[in-house]
């Protein structure tokens, strides 16, 4: 959630909501990736020497190619990667009401919602399974990713955690007024007046909260009135960051503001990037057995193996 500090960060939630069709702002984004991935193509065919052809280029010889070329042709790929992405988010559904209470509640800051943040930050944590997991999860990831792939794209996070949590219901999360939603969930749009008793209201009906680590005043009152409102089996904590060690200090500064806030307290040390609870509140870590269906911590175990 964003910072409540209104002196110094404005009304966000009081601007108008993206809830209109942006559909042909998602269109542009579709043609400019095309033309990158032309260009990018039309590049190494005539210019670059033997591609696709054995021996020198047929219309120019040898080539000479500077050493710029490379990393160019890399940063294009990922341009037009970045803009495809873009362009599906804009032409998704916008912000929804909910008629009754969602399966999961997503709260996160909204600093996760940047482009490059939520399509590629969410390392995986490579925790030691068994063989037979590990074939588990690789045929997990190429039912959700290999259509997305084909078409140059993987799934997002929020489409694979839907995907994941589907026995516990729709996946719910507060729109951010200013951004794409988040694919894979419903988008809830809410104002500054009424933005924690709706989060409140929708936290007592979910099945599950997913609650992103962060170290705002509105995602440390969403730790507090989580702690008090719902059973610790129903809160699993995410920890964002795209490499361990960037986990672990995000993780450092969320311990420091929000260990107090747990009863039975926090770990000292971070071995995944997700937490869940027993029914005292004591923290359990995700573990190298795959845990009994139908608990948050299998949850858990799934999401820190599968989430891109």
């Amino acid at each position: 959630m964003k910072d409540q500090g209104k002196e110094k960060t404005g009304n966000r939630r009081k601007r108008p909501a993206m809830v209109g069709d942006t559909s042909a702002k998602g269109r542009l984004y579709s043609k400019l990736s095309n033309l990158i991935l032309l260009i990018f193509f039309i590049f190494l065919i005539f210019m670059i020497p033997g591609f696709p052809f054995i021996g020198e280029n047929p219309l120019y010889g040898v080539v000479e190619i500077p050493d710029y070329v490379f990393p160019v042709l890399f940063a294009s790929m990922v341009a037009a990667i970045i803009l495809r992405k873009k362009a599906l988010r804009h032409q998704s559904f916008r912000f929804v009401e909910l008629d009754s209470p969602p399966g999961i509640l997503y709260l996160r800051p909204f600093s996760e919602d940047t482009d490059w943040r939520v399509y590629y930050s969410w390392g995986r944590d490579n925790q030691p399974i068994s063989f037979l997991n590990k074939l588990k999860v690789l045929k997990f990831g190429v039912r959700m990713q290999l259509p997305r792939v084909l078409g140059g794209i993987g799934s997002e996070f929020g489409e694979i955690l839907s995907e994941l949590t589907r026995d516990y219901g729709k996946v719910a999360a507060i729109g951010e007024p200013e951004s794409p939603p988040i694919l894979g969930a419903d988008n809830v749009y809410v104002s500054d007046d009424n933005w924690q008793e709706k989060v409140l209201q929708m936290a007592r009906g979910a099945n599950l909260v997913i609650l992103t680590a962060g170290t705002t005043p509105g995602v440390l009152w969403e730790v507090e009135n989580m702690v008090k409102i719902i059973p610790p089996s129903k809160l699993i904590l995410n920890v964002p960051g795209g490499t361990l060690t960037k986990r672990r200090k995000n993780y450092a500064s969320f311990l420091a503001k929000a260990k107090e806030i747990f009863p039975r307290g926090l770990p000292t040390q971070l071995n995944a990037r997700v937490i869940t609870f027993k029914e005292d509140w004591s923290p359990i870590l995700v573990t190298k057995a795959e845990p009994p269906k139908g608990s948050s911590s299998h949850v858990a175990w799934w999401m820190s193996h599968v989430l891109p």
